[in-house]
């Protein structure tokens, strides 16, 4: 059972990855689900301010492509709150729970909710291991709401990501 978790906040619309740092992220999302075997349980979440597009785990992949697929860029990033609700979601709290894993898809800022390192600890003691895909580049930068003003730096968090994957 696999959870592919993505991140749709404000920051993902750079497109200092080519279209956009959301549009790589689907890619990268749907390309994992392309690799399960058909009878794979799979599971997807779209967060920005909170985890707000949800599939729980079933055999139907298109299922999880539809919330991957319908997202759009906006928000803070509250990476914690969805990986907690992807443990939820394959009760990690049991101790017989079936073999899972959590791929993150994010550009790692992390700005709202639970510290994302202690649900990653707690993944960690639940025997889920988190795998996080970095997107960014450290020069992205999104328009100005303000049209004289220069453009917003949104420089991706790489460190969070490896930090999340290595608890």
């Amino acid at each position: 059972t696999s959870f592919a978790v993505t991140d749709h906040s404000g920051s993902m619309a750079a497109n200092d990855v080519q279209p956009s740092r959301l549009a790589a992220a689907e890619a990268a999302a749907n390309a994992f689900i392309d690799q399960l075997p058909g009878t794979a349980r799979v599971g997807a979440i779209g967060f920005s301010s909170s985890p707000d597009a949800v599939q729980g785990p079933v055999t139907n992949h298109a299922a999880a492509r539809a919330i991957i697929d319908a997202q759009s860029a906006d928000g803070a990033t509250d990476t914690g709150g969805a990986l907690e609700l992807a443990l939820q979601l394959l009760h990690g709290a049991d101790p017989k729970h079936p073999p899972a894993a959590i791929v993150l898809l994010s550009d790692g800022a992390a700005n709202s909710g639970p510290d994302p390192v202690t649900v990653g600890r707690q993944a960690g003691h639940d025997r889920i291991p988190i795998y996080t895909v970095a997107l960014g580049t450290p020069g992205g930068v999104l328009t100005n709401p303000d049209p004289f003003g220069p453009p917003v730096p949104v420089p991706p968090d790489p460190q969070l990501m490896r930090q999340i994957a290595q608890v």
